[in-house]
């Protein structure tokens, strides 16, 4: 199963009305294991019983096989799921740059209509805005690695020299 969240937010197959599920799903992959706690809190400050709502939303999870995994207090995504954001990571760091770049299908949860479509608490929304700042960063990063390589003729050599740690990077 493929969550997509470069540019729009969906599980691919699946349909799914609700799209704080969907948001649900996208905290686990990007963020990784949670207490069950935290997510309450951070998704449903306002409810009266933080927890029913998590476990409510979370039955909606655990209709999709391998969706979601429960050790004890902890929750995350489960091995299942396939994030566009964790694989286009994986290939950044194996140095994949031109499969990880393809990959970027626009900002992150881009189509996520807030506070119109879905109302989120403060703190939620600005993990919402920082993680597509900082993905937008490593792609940014990423178009600027590609530039290099073909400045360079595609000579890895002189390519690694301008990356390294410290460089200022090259202008667009």
């Amino acid at each position: 199963m493929k969550l997509r969240t470069l540019g729009s937010l969906s599980v691919e197959g699946v349909s799914f009305r609700r799209q704080k599920v969907r948001l649900l799903l996208a905290y686990l992959c990007a963020g990784g294991p949670q207490p069950r706690r935290r997510l309450a809190d951070l998704f449903w400050p306002e409810a009266a019983n933080p927890m029913n709502s998590l476990a409510r939303h979370l039955v909606h999870l655990r209709t999709l096989p391998g969706a979601v995994r429960q050790d004890g207090s902890r929750v995350e995504a489960g091995a299942a799921v396939c994030c566009d954001v964790r694989e286009l990571r994986q290939l950044a760091q194996g140095s994949h740059l031109e499969a990880a770049t393809a990959l970027y299908g626009g900002p992150f949860l881009d189509t996520l209509n807030i506070p119109v479509d879905i109302p989120l608490a403060a703190d939620l929304e600005e993990w919402v805005y920082e993680t597509r700042e900082t993905l937008a960063r490593e792609v940014r990063g990423l178009w600027l690695n590609l530039a290099v390589v073909a400045e360079s003729g595609g000579s890895g050599s002189g390519a690694r020299a301008r990356r390294r740690p410290g460089n200022r990077p090259p202008t667009p």
